[in-house]
C-alpha cells in the first residue's frame, strides 16, 4: 500500500530557507568559518589573534567572544570588514 499525501514540509531543515537569519553577515561565526573566508589556516589565525599580529597585514578582527571551552567567535560583520580590506589593498 502506498502513501498518497505529500510529504510535510519540516520548518528549517536541510535544504529549506531558514527565514530567522536572513542574511549570512549579521551571524556570529566560529573560527573555523572565519579562517576558511579569510583562506587561512585555522592553527595561523589563532596566533594572529592571540598575539595581536595583523591578519594578512590588515588590523586583527575584534572577538565576539569566546566559550568556556575555548572556542572562539567573531561576527561575521567583522570578518566582512576584513576581507574588503583585503581586497581593496590587493
Amino acid at each position: 500500500m502506498q502513501d498518497t499525501q505529500p510529504a510535510k514540509k519540516v520548518s528549517n531543515c536541510v535544504g529549506n530557507h531558514n527565514r530567522r537569519v536572513s542574511d549570512f553577515w549579521s551571524q556570529i561565526i566560529g573560527i573555523e568559518d572565519a579562517a576558511r573566508l579569510l583562506n587561512m589556516r585555522i592553527t595561523e589565525f589563532k596566533q594572529c589573534i592571540k598575539e595581536g599580529r595583523p591578519v594578512k597585514g590588515c588590523p586583527t578582527p575584534e572577538v565576539h567572544s569566546v566559550s568556556d571551552k575555548g572556542k572562539i567567535f567573531f561576527e561575521a560583520r567583522e570578518i566582512k570588514k576584513l576581507l574588503d580590506q583585503l581586497s581593496a589593498s590587493s
